[in-house]
């Protein structure tokens, strides 16, 4: 009795990473948003990126591969995306955002008057959820023998075919948002 024994030894305590992400504050349902990653590690260097996009879907990057990452949101609404970063040493650190998706719009038209030689009207009858608005109309009337004439920015041009024939009509509509 009276035995002891101790030891000593020294450790280190390092700092975690620091996670930290960023992407366009601007997403459109059914179109890819890109998180990039722009976290740090003081200690050691990062090895792992766990993306948990909010939607039920998630994503590992590990080193050596770049942890910049695509993901589609099919529906509209608001999700918290978290970044955890995990570096050589085992330390780790997260990060939340919320990412805002919003509808794609719906691009349509009516026209008046059908005759060659005569102005037919474009009529834009386009509808976007709220609280996008549209912001942009690019028309291409299907017409490339009518030169510049053949493409309009105008909400509700006007066009006129030089001879009777079937014409392909395109409008695309971009939001407030950038959606199109």
């Amino acid at each position: 009795l009276g035995c002891s024994g101790s030891i000593t030894k020294n450790i280190e305590v390092t700092i975690p990473p620091s996670a930290h992400f960023t992407f366009d504050v601007n997403n459109c349902a059914n179109e890819a948003v890109v998180f990039t990653d722009a976290s740090s590690s003081v200690n050691g260097y990062n090895v792992s990126w766990h993306w948990n996009f909010g939607d039920g879907n998630s994503q590992t990057v590990l080193f050596p591969a770049t942890p910049v990452v695509n993901h589609i949101y099919s529906t509209t609404g608001s999700y918290n995306v978290t970044l955890t970063v995990t570096n050589s040493l085992g330390c780790n650190s997260t990060e939340t955002q919320i990412v805002n998706i919003t509808g794609l719009p719906e691009a349509d038209f009516y026209t008046q008057g059908n005759c060659s030689g005569s102005d037919i009207s474009f009529n834009d009858i386009s509808t976007v959820s709220n609280p996008q608005a549209i912001v942009g109309w690019a028309w291409n009337f299907g017409d490339p023998t009518s030169g510049t004439n053949n493409l309009s920015n105008l909400q509700n041009p006007t066009h006129t075919y030089a001879g009777p024939g079937s014409y392909t009509i395109t409008l695309i509509i971009t939001t407030s948002n950038g959606c199109t």
